[in-house]
């Protein structure tokens, strides 16, 4: 948890031991590991011992400062700028990618200044990965509009802005080509949505005024006192209900159909909400299929359930006494399992089969 005195009371047992750790091959060093957890005085502090750390790669190619600027650490971040070398923003993973790329991707428009105000602005502007992105390309694709905003501000007062703006990766895609592809996307989402909860609350809307058949009979009393005690393992055979008890299957039908009726009405309002529009659109479906097999458990035969209604009737099983003998005599007492012992006969297979 970063404990710096730990840290120090172990270094006065072995003051090697974190030159040992350097010398691992591809390691993860204590300073992967602290700048990973936002743990600001465990880092000071290793940067004080060995400043080094803060260039190597892990064995997945990321430095410190990658993994800091990732999980948004800003303080880890002005550390390690403080502490490390002049050209720490420079660093590149396997991907080629520097610093200001990881906050790009991920947004961190504090991070961004901070990256920017301890490096030349040309200099962490022109940089790009292996697939010829620059910080507005992975801003663009990762859909961080607001550093995209900051980075092209400042891409506005350097030289070669036009260049830089019209760069193409190698997919040959500049960053308004990318932008316009992720607006036309994003629209026929929105426009998507609609017609899926229309589609849903009318199917719903039909089903609520209109029950199926199986589900509800004009004249047919329900009688409450049946539901609880079906809701147990032991009438699984019987949907837990479905069929013997008409209050049951009314009552869950209903429930589930409006549910997803009242999801899908609500959806359409949120369609343009990120965060609302998956969440209802999920809740309608899930309820829906829920409907769905309320409705067939009405009807369809119990097949599904003939090993857990023939495991319930079966009686207590008969125990045989087996004797091993090596090097002495042992007993044990065997479960065996007769046909006298299930009753599972044909009749009550049939039963079993269609109620």
């Amino acid at each position: 948890m970063g404990d710096v005195v730990a840290l120090d009371d172990l270094l006065k047992e072995d003051p090697l031991v974190l030159w040992r750790v350097s010398l691992s091959s591809r390691a993860e060093t204590p300073l992967h590991v602290a700048s990973l957890a936002g743990h600001v005085d465990f880092v000071r502090k290793i940067m004080e011992l060995v400043p080094s750390f803060a260039q190597e790669p892990n064995k997945d190619g990321f430095a410190p400062i990658h993994l800091a600027t990732a999980a948004g650490h800003l303080q880890v971040v002005r550390e390690l700028l403080n502490k490390g070398d002049s050209d720490l923003f420079l660093l590149k993973d396997k991907a080629r990618r520097t610093p200001l790329h990881h906050a790009a991707m991920k947004g961190m428009i504090d991070i961004i200044n901070e990256l920017l105000s301890n490096c030349p602005h040309q200099k962490g502007m022109e940089q790009v990965t292996s697939n010829g992105e620059t910080v507005l390309h992975l801003a663009v694709k990762n859909s961080q509009f607001e550093a995209f905003k900051v980075l092209f501000e400042i891409s506005k007062k350097l030289e070669d802005h036009e260049e830089r703006v019209n760069a193409k990766d190698k997919e040959g895609k500049t960053v308004f080509e990318i932008a316009n592809a992720n607006a036309t996307n994003h629209v026929q989402d929105e426009n998507l949505l609609p017609v899926i909860a229309t589609m849903i609350a009318a199917a719903t809307f039909q089903a609520g005024l209109n029950p199926p058949s199986s589900i509800w009979e004009k004249g047919v009393h329900l009688d409450n006192k049946c539901i609880i005690p079906t809701l147990n393992y032991r009438h699984a055979g019987d949907f837990f209900g479905l069929k013997s008890c008409p209050a049951s299957r009314f009552y869950g039908f209903m429930l589930c159909n409006t549910f997803a009726f009242a999801a899908s009405v609500v959806l359409i309002p949120f369609r343009r909400d990120p965060r609302m529009a998956p969440l209802l659109t999920m809740i309608s479906l899930f309820f829906l299929l829920f409907t769905y097999l309320t409705s067939l458990g009405t009807t369809a035969p119990n097949v599904f359930f003939f090993a857990l209604v023939c495991a319930n009737e079966a009686e207590e099983p008969t125990y045989r006494e087996m004797q091993v003998q090596k090097g002495g005599t042992m007993h044990f007492m065997v479960p065996v399992l007769t046909l006298d012992d299930m009753k599972c006969s044909i009749a009550s297979l049939r039963d079993i089969v269609w109620v």
